[in-house]
C-alpha cells in the first residue's frame, strides 16, 4: 500500500500534475498595476530608474505580464546592473513563451549583447525584486545628522572661520581701537 502511495507520487510530481497554478488577477488588482506601471513610466522617462524599477515590481506582484519583466530590465540597464538585466531579459522571453514582437527581439538581441559581456557571470541569475544588495544602500538609512561627515565638514568650517577672525583681530593696530576724546 505505502509503496503504491510513493509510486503514485512520484509519478505526479514527474509529469508536473501536482504543480500549483497562480490565481489570476482580480479586477482591482489588474487596475493597481496598471496605475503602478503608468507611475513607472513616467518615473523612467523622467530619468528615475529606480523608482520606476520599484513600480514595476509591484505592478508585476499584483498582475504578472511579460512586458513588465522587460521593462524591469531597461531599468537595470539604466542603472548600471547588467548582470540582474540579464536575468530579467531571460525571464521576459522565458514568460512570454510565443509573444511575437519588436520587443521579444530586441530582448533576445540585449541577451546575447549582455551574455557576451558579462560572460559566465551572468549565468543562473533570476530577475531581482529588490535593489537594496545591488545599488549598496540599505532599506534603513540614517539620517544625516546621525553621520560623522556633515559633522566634520561643519567642524572644520568653524574652525577656519574662528582662526580667520582670531588673525585678522591679532594683526591689527592698536590705534585702531582707540576713540577720540570727548568734550
Amino acid at each position: 500500500m505505502a509503496r503504491r502511495l510513493i509510486v503514485t507520487a512520484a509519478i505526479c510530481l514527474a509529469s508536473g500534475a501536482v504543480r500549483a497554478q497562480p490565481a489570476a488577477p482580480t479586477p482591482e488588482e489588474i487596475a493597481s498595476a496598471r496605475i503602478h506601471f503608468q507611475s513607472g513610466r513616467e518615473y523612467f522617462i523622467g530619468k528615475l530608474p529606480r523608482k520606476a524599477f520599484d513600480e514595476f515590481v509591484e505592478a508585476f506582484r499584483l498582475a504578472p505580464r511579460a512586458e513588465l519583466l522587460y521593462n524591469r530590465a531597461l531599468c537595470l540597464e539604466a542603472l548600471g546592473l547588467p548582470a540582474p538585466a540579464l536575468a530579467c531579459y531571460r525571464a521576459y522571453v522565458a514568460f512570454g513563451e510565443g509573444q511575437p514582437g519588436d520587443a521579444r527581439e530586441e530582448a533576445e538581441g540585449r541577451i546575447a549583447e549582455l551574455g557576451r559581456r558579462l560572460g559566465r557571470s551572468g549565468r543562473g541569475a533570476a530577475c531581482p525584486t529588490t535593489l537594496a544588495l545591488e545599488i549598496g544602500t540599505t532599506a534603513t538609512t540614517r539620517p544625516m545628522y546621525r553621520q560623522w561627515w556633515p559633522w566634520t565638514i561643519l567642524g572644520v568650517g568653524v574652525a577656519a572661520i574662528v582662526g580667520v577672525a582670531v588673525g585678522v583681530s591679532l594683526t591689527r593696530a592698536p590705534s585702531a581701537y582707540t576713540f577720540p576724546a570727548v568734550q
